[in-house]
């Protein structure tokens, strides 16, 4: 599934009004057309669901650990509200679908993320979401932002769980930890390199607010992240894909021995699968094991018309340069963001 936000009939890139979004279903082999799933239907009387057209961080697409639900969150404001991310008194939203289709609009936020991007909500079995987003409210410390604790159903206030580093781009869950990305902050070294992915300990999570460095993952402008335990040698999660939004980043793929992280493969985008060259870089990733190896997809970062790119890291253990392929263009003057498999 792959979120799409944009116009019908536009003619011009997606801008930062309230913009119609839609989760696409296609296949994930050969990118086939299953369905759409309409998100900006009203879910509460005259404030559909809609999305920044412009802002390419968010729109995060997390499937649940359980495999049942896919979350994305966005804004309940009207359609063409001017700068919907900074406008005033725009509750927050986590949208959450099941396998048939159906939309849950009921999880708001409205103590979070104000004047700014919420981003991800990533969760267990869709009854506690871990938020992630940055905010410019000026309140003290930013209290309202980083990674965040909101309950299913709840309109009520969310609960902070980390927020030394408040500029989250992804949360991503996994049955051994949480997981965050940033665009902020140093490695916690004091080294001259950036860790911007980082775990916050083993779930499940209430309370924690301790950042886990996760050495030898050194990028300096990840956004999505793709977490999997493919190693029975090493215990939990050992092998992380990374979108790397730095002109030809690509995703970026890094591996566990136990001891520290060490890149091993980079796939790149470029004419060979489809693109128009090599400094298109990656917005989100999703990746999967399919019997013995790992399908990986990612979406491009052209401003409109972009596209969903696999790639197969074979038997999980693809080095050097994968070449991927398109397998799916979104309309003209629409635009991709997240990007999940979808839910059974």
């Amino acid at each position: 599934m792959v979120l799409r936000v944009g116009f019908d009939g536009g003619t011009a890139s997606p801008s930062g009004v309230g913009t119609p979004g839609y989760l696409d279903e296609h296949a994930s082999d050969t990118g086939a057309w299953v369905r759409s799933i309409v998100l900006s239907n009203p879910p509460v009387a005259g404030s559909p669901l809609v999305f920044s057209g412009s802002a390419t961080s968010d729109g995060v697409v997390n499937r649940s650990v359980d495999g049942q639900y896919v979350t994305v969150t966005g804004y309940l404001s009207a359609i063409n509200t001017s700068a919907v991310v900074t406008a005033p008194n725009v509750t927050r939203c986590v949208a959450r679908v099941n396998a048939a289709g159906a939309v849950d609009f009921s999880t708001l936020v409205n103590d979070a993320y104000q004047w700014n991007n919420i981003r991800s909500a990533a969760t267990n079995n869709g009854a506690v979401y871990w938020l992630g987003g940055t905010s410019t409210n000026n309140t003290p410390a930013n209290q309202d932002a980083g990674v965040r604790l909101v309950v299913h159903g709840s309109a009520g206030p969310t609960t902070s769980i980390y927020n030394i580093v408040t500029n989250i781009r992804a949360t991503f869950l996994t049955s051994n930890a949480l997981y965050a990305s940033t665009g902020s902050g140093t490695a916690p070294d004091g080294g001259t390199e950036f860790s911007r992915v980082f775990s916050l300990g083993p779930t499940p999570m209430a309370q924690t607010s301790t950042q886990i460095y996760l050495g030898g993952i050194n990028l300096n402008n990840p956004q999505g992240i793709a977490v999997l335990d493919l190693s029975a040698t090493v215990a939990g999660d050992d092998t992380i894909y990374v979108s790397d939004t730095n002109s030809a980043g690509g995703v970026r793929k890094f591996t566990f021995n136990g001891m520290v992280w060490t890149e091993t493969a980079q796939f790149i985008l470029g004419v060979t699968d489809g693109g128009v060259g090599v400094n298109t870089s990656c917005l989100q990733v999703a990746a999967k094991q399919v019997g013995p190896d790992i399908v990986v997809l990612c979406t491009t970062s052209e401003t409109h018309t972009n596209r969903v790119v696999r790639f197969v890291d074979v038997g999980g253990a693809s080095t050097g340069q994968p070449v991927g392929a398109t397998i799916v263009t979104a309309p003209a003057f629409q635009a991709f963001r997240g990007v999940a498999f979808s839910p059974q």
